[in-house]
């Protein structure tokens, strides 16, 4: 049976970002816990563990759905709708300001004027935060709207109905 373009091409997506993800998300564990202070330590700890549970989901999903089984395109659906969903706690707006120290003596560099500075680095953050929602919200909204497609839920059916 002969696999859909878009299910190799979204499952090698999913498995190359997962893979990159995972490897940032360890060795970059101590600037992870400052980007979200000040909340508690707990808290912070809760949420760095669910988010890489969430991108070891989106491994197991990427090489599931290439072996065209049903569960992890489910489960592909599942963590579309749920990134989707908590698109602003994934992505909130404070971890983005942190990084306007950066930012302003990038423009302090350039020799841009206090008042362009202070224009630019009020802006940066909110830009940054759109550009991250746009991807986040485009990648997961096709992915939602390919896996559920009449012709790939079929694929995924014939191939479970295929190996039983």
């Amino acid at each position: 049976m002969k696999r859909l373009r878009g299910i190799a091409v979204f499952g090698t997506i999913l498995i190359i970002v997962s893979v990159l993800q995972i490897i940032i998300f360890i060795g970059r564990k101590d600037d992870y816990m400052v980007f979200f202070q000040p909340l508690p330590e707990r808290i912070i700890l809760l949420r760095y563990a669910l988010s890489l549970l969430l991108r070891i989901a989106g491994l197991a999903a990427g090489i599931g759905i290439l072996f065209l089984k049903e569960i992890y395109r489910k489960i592909l659906l599942f963590l579309g709708f749920f990134s989707i969903a908590t698109i602003y706690w994934k992505h909130p707006l404070s971890v983005f300001k942190k990084f306007i120290p950066h930012s302003r003596e990038i423009l302090q560099a350039k020799g841009l004027n206090r008042e362009v500075q202070e224009l630019a680095l009020s802006i940066i953050p909110w830009m940054q935060l759109i550009f991250n929602y746009a991807i986040e919200i485009v990648f997961w909204g096709c992915l939602i709207y390919y896996f559920t497609r009449p012709q790939v839920k079929e694929r995924f059916r014939k191939s479970h109905i295929a190996k039983h």
